[in-house]
């Protein structure tokens, strides 16, 4: 146990404060937005356990940016305690409002099993290709990186070859020359090496 009176003090502030947060949904529904903002800040910065559905929910009813732009600071600082559960259970059964958001969300945080999930959603759902296109592909080395992997394992057929180039013309060309060496064999590079010389070309715009 520590004996350092500093370090006690803190401890319990933080064990009274942290154990006393408000539902977030009980302060939207009262109109309580400074309050709602506050509880955001704590949640970030403590342990319990995130109330996804309630911010989910909110996030689905307001059009307050300042409430939106709270919960989207908070799913992106806590997105590791979140992301299974918004990936495999929330993702699918969202508005396509709410989707955008977790989109949003997952495209913050640069790491591959979010990319794989995304790129599966660019895949087979137009809808989206925009809010991702914009949320999730800024890093042009990850994204091609990531698109080789699941290309790998996606169908070989028309439509998935047309939208893997699609991609690949907003990947810079230095960068997918930069990766051949590494990624000699995989099929993506089949179908890279297939696009016509124009279209290769403009990947260095």
């Amino acid at each position: 146990m520590d004996d350092n009176p500093l370090v006690s003090l803190f401890n319990t502030y933080y064990y009274i404060v942290m154990s006393d947060i408000p539902s977030l949904l009980d302060l939207f529904d009262n109109m309580d937005k400074e309050g709602l903002v506050e509880a955001t800040i704590l949640l970030a910065q403590a342990d319990p356990v995130i109330p996804l559905k309630d911010i989910l929910e909110i996030l689905e009813e307001t059009i307050d940016l300042e409430i939106v732009a709270a919960l989207l600071e908070l799913l992106m600082l806590r997105v590791g305690d979140v992301d299974d559960q918004l990936m495999m259970v929330e993702y699918a059964k969202a508005s396509d409002v709410v989707k955008r958001h977790i989109i949003m969300v997952l495209g913050y945080a640069e790491r591959s099993k979010y990319m794989q999930f995304l790129l599966g959603e660019y895949f087979y759902n137009p809808y989206m290709r925009p809010v991702i296109r914009k949320n999730a592909f800024e890093n042009k080395k990850f994204l091609f990186m990531n698109l080789v992997r699941y290309f790998e394992a996606a169908p070989f057929n028309s439509d998935n070859v047309q939208i893997a180039q699609q991609i690949l013309i907003m990947i810079p060309r230095d960068v997918v020359l930069s990766c051949v060496g590494v990624f000699t064999g995989a099929k993506l590079m089949d179908v890279y090496y297939a696009m016509p010389v124009e279209d290769r070309e403009r990947l260095d715009q």
